[in-house]
């Protein structure tokens, strides 16, 4: 009960505090620094935007979520795009019963070559652009300077060039 009081007096504040972004690929570890542990606070756990709690005595997913009691950074293995999300870290004052909620944002990053295969309502051309060395002859002083130009060419999918 004492949890859930508390709870939910942190979460009257948490549209007012900064959130952090954090960005990170489809599969890569996620590393959550927790914002609220400093030098007069300590972690307590983690709220998760499903609501779940991950820290001590609060067993979810410990293959998929691992976080230092110390520190309270959070490590989230594979990530998918079902860990998107917010997670506020909790920590408690030294010295009286306060606690203080700082939130981290998840954004997790697709491969675009995959968005566009598994989504046919992506349209996205993929472009490669070639850069050529031009040589060209100084009027003034007969010397050959390099210069450097770029030429776009725009591929379709399949190697074939697209108009434009």
């Amino acid at each position: 009960m004492l949890i859930w009081c508390v709870l939910g007096l942190i979460a009257l504040g948490k549209g007012m505090a900064m959130t952090i972004v954090q960005e990170v690929d489809v599969g890569d570890m996620a590393v959550l620094k927790c914002p609220s542990n400093d030098d007069q606070h300590r972690f307590q756990f983690w709220e998760l935007s499903t609501k779940d709690i991950i820290g001590p005595g609060n067993n979810i997913n410990q293959e998929k979520y691992k976080y230092e009691v110390l520190t309270g950074t959070l490590f989230i293995k594979g990530v998918s795009t079902q860990e998107k999300g917010i997670y506020t870290c909790i920590s408690k004052h030294l010295d009286n019963p306060t606690m203080s909620a700082k939130s981290v944002e998840l954004i997790v990053k697709k491969d675009w070559e995959n968005v566009y295969e598994e989504d046919p309502s992506v349209r996205i051309k993929i472009r490669r652009i070639y850069c050529a060395n031009v040589m060209t002859r100084r009027k003034s002083c007969s010397q050959l300077v390099q210069l450097s130009a770029s030429c776009k060419l725009p591929l379709a999918r399949d190697g074939r060039v697209d108009d434009f």
